[in-house]
């Protein structure tokens, strides 16, 4: 894929996760099995192929992506049909400046100590991979796309599905 469809995928990925409050990461124990927890995103990073994530550091999650990055993130909108599945690796930043760039006020509920809180992390996770299910237009239109799927076997009206995959060293890092 080139840089100019990566930044495409990518800016229409960023599209598809706004407004999608929370996401769901899924870490691997050091057993192997697969833990997840509803995370807030703090933001889509289209210049470095990155979401970011505030997080306590003393957390078992932190602890769980220092030991494996390799993470999936996935975001569910089902009234707009919209789903997006995120492979990526994460890794723990302590940028004070980014902290003040993403910090907002309702997040002193999880972080009493505030931005300036000594146990406030970010988690970057640089994407590998990505893949997006759309189905835009409202119940009326869907059904009829439904309809015609079955009746025509033309499924161009069920909605888009698309894929971004990043090979090793070649997702921008910062």
């Amino acid at each position: 894929m080139t840089t100019i469809a990566q930044s495409e995928a990518l800016h229409h990925l960023a599209q598809l996760v706004d407004g999608i409050d929370i996401a769901m990461v899924v870490t691997r124990r050091a057993d192997g099995t697969l833990e997840s927890r509803p995370m807030a995103t703090q933001a889509v990073d289209e210049s470095t192929s990155s979401l970011w994530f505030f997080a306590s550091r003393s957390s078992h999650f932190v602890e769980t992506v220092r030991a494996d990055g390799l993470v999936n993130v996935s975001y569910a909108h089902p009234g707009k049909h919209t789903y997006v599945s995120v492979v990526g690796e994460a890794s723990v930043v302590d940028n004070e400046r980014l902290r003040h760039a993403l910090w907002r006020e309702t997040y002193q509920l999880w972080f009493p100590g505030g931005v300036d809180d000594p146990d406030l992390i970010l988690i970057r996770v640089a994407i590998l991979s990505a893949d997006y299910w759309d189905s835009p237009g409202n119940a009326v239109s869907r059904l009829m796309g439904f309809a015609k799927a079955l009746f025509t076997n033309d499924r161009s009206d069920l909605g888009t599905q698309g894929h971004v995959e990043f090979p090793p060293g070649e997702t921008p890092r910062t």
